[in-house]
């Protein structure tokens, strides 16, 4: 089985931090940080960190401006009182270092895997075309392999090719990670906010073939 390379690398400023579960001898954190795109918007980027790596920037979070280095996985998470699941989405952390508050933000992902659903081409109202994608990237957790899915979107010229490739094939994305408010009907009919995490990729290598 190929392991591919998944290397996530953001600069942003911590938002929010707390306890989230212990493992064994281990405990884990799961905090939120905000990276500002050059529009004036920010996404939010969830994260997960050991406590052991976490002492390197100090308990006293608030405000701090990071850049943190490490995967983007993701993992099926029950939602409370149904027998449905969704997909969350997080760096886990590597290592962390604090950085001055003036540190413009960055956002750079790398990511090899496979397409493990049938690339979906849809047009705004504008006429932009986008392609929604699923990658699958394997990698050895506690002696297992096991796999990672990621929700990439891309545009234009770049979504018109994607959206011929079969499933299966081998990528190489380049992008960043983003969040985007939506809003959803619930079974009851009341309607409430969501936020949706994916990759907005604007580099991908189709085995032999380049397309930016």
């Amino acid at each position: 089985m190929k392991y591919g390379v998944n290397i996530a690398i953001v600069i942003g400023t911590i938002k929010e931090l707390e306890f989230s579960q212990q493992s064994n001898d281990k405990r884990f954190y799961h905090g939120r940080l905000s990276c500002e795109r050059l529009s004036g918007t920010s996404d939010e980027i969830r994260f997960i960190i050991e406590e052991n790596v976490l002492k390197e920037i100090g308990f006293d979070y608030e405000g701090k401006r990071v850049q943190i280095r490490g995967q983007y996985l993701s993992h099926n998470e029950r939602i409370e009182g149904t027998e449905g699941s969704h997909l969350k989405l997080f760096v886990s952390v590597q290592n962390i270092m604090e950085v001055e508050v003036s540190t413009p933000a960055k956002n750079e992902l790398v990511l090899e895997g496979y397409l493990c659903k049938t690339p979906i081409v849809r047009e705004t109202p504008r006429g932009v075309k986008i392609c929604d994608l699923m990658i699958a990237i394997n990698r050895r957790s506690h002696g297992k392999s096991i796999a990672s899915y990621i929700p990439c979107i891309c545009f234009g010229d770049l979504a018109v090719y994607m959206g011929d490739q079969p499933m299966g094939s081998e990528l190489t994305i380049r992008g960043r990670i983003q969040s985007r408010a939506y809003t959803k009907r619930t079974a009851e009919g009341t309607m409430m906010e969501r936020i949706a995490y994916e990759i907005a990729a604007y580099r991908i290598q189709v085995e032999n073939d380049d397309l930016q």
